[in-house]
């Protein structure tokens, strides 16, 4: 079968699946979630590059919260009206379980299939060596479908919540770069200060660091820019031997152990995202340099 038959076949069970799972919102008691502001491409662009520094959450408290929440799990895509690749649909939250629900059973048979299917998709995808192809496939061929949302498993949390906590964070993702390549950003922005929002004294760090880079004084070079920030939850557990765990939560969580289907005891709110500058950048490069101040360039001195 070629990919993309076999990627569109899994598509369409998983439709098929979320149709029956959307069903099913008697058997949830209760569920909390908070809407995260969507992004175009360009917003996306300046909101990894701190150009913006907040993203709004709103929450999800109306009297269809469940049914928003259960159906959420079932978004492939991104908006039409936004073209964001990297930062997509995130809806945090959570969906109590009832515990003698008729439709349980099959609630939890339901998302373990949709969680077997999206692997499928995901392993049958990265088959395909070529990337141009892969690309054809997730963004032309299938209009508007996202790689990242089939990454996504319903998780299911098992054991008496206690508290929630939820909350932003964001990592450093480094690329390596060539002695060329450093060299060309270095130019490029000393060129034209404006264009790459230059002030005086970054000019004459950058003119500074391209003499010593040209003269051999560095060994490797790194392009480091945080990710998009990403929504996580810190769980604590009613089993005081079980302590506490974090996880990414892009889409609710699934609690299937609460007593008398109740929620947790207390939930912290997903607050709106605020960019924190960091005074140093973390990362493993020894005798490291920023080649341009407040620019994540950065090269390793020769020892």
């Amino acid at each position: 079968m070629d990919l993309y038959d076999a990627v569109k076949h899994h598509f369409e069970t998983l439709e098929a699946l979320h149709v029956s799972l959307n069903k099913c919102f008697g058997a949830f008691a209760d569920g909390v979630g908070y809407a995260v502001q969507e992004l175009t491409s360009k917003e996306e662009d300046d909101l990894i590059g701190n150009d913006v520094d907040q993203l709004q959450v709103t929450p999800v408290n109306d009297a269809h919260r469940i049914e928003t929440l259960v159906k959420f799990h079932g978004v492939y895509t991104v908006n039409p009206n936004f073209d964001a690749t990297r930062f997509v649909r995130r809806m945090p939250g959570i969906l109590v379980l009832r515990q003698h629900h008729p439709s349980r059973d099959k609630v939890i048979s339901l998302c373990k299939s949709i969680n077997s299917i999206r692997h499928d998709m995901l392993i049958e995808t990265r088959k395909e060596a070529s990337r141009e192809r892969r690309f054809q496939i997730v963004h032309n061929a299938l209009p508007g479908f996202m790689s990242e949302h089939v990454e996504r498993a319903i998780r299911f949390i098992d054991e008496p919540v206690k508290s929630i906590s939820f909350n932003w964070t964001r990592n450093p993702v480094p690329k390596a770069l060539s002695r060329d390549n450093m060299a060309a950003r270095l130019k490029a922005a000393i060129k034209d200060p404006i264009l790459h929002k230059l002030k005086d004294d970054q000019r004459v760090v950058a003119q500074y660091n391209l003499q010593r880079l040209e003269e051999g004084h560095f060994v490797r070079f790194q392009y480091r820019r945080d990710s998009a920030p990403k929504p996580v939850a810190m769980f604590v557990f009613r089993d005081k031997d079980k302590k506490y765990f974090n996880t990414s939560c892009a889409t609710p969580m699934i609690l299937t152990a609460q007593p008398n289907d109740s929620m947790p005891i207390k939930i912290n709110a997903l607050a709106d995202y605020r960019h924190k500058p960091k005074s140093k950048p973390a990362g493993p490069i020894k005798n490291r340099v920023q080649m341009i101040p407040d620019f994540p360039l950065y090269g390793e001195l020769k020892t």
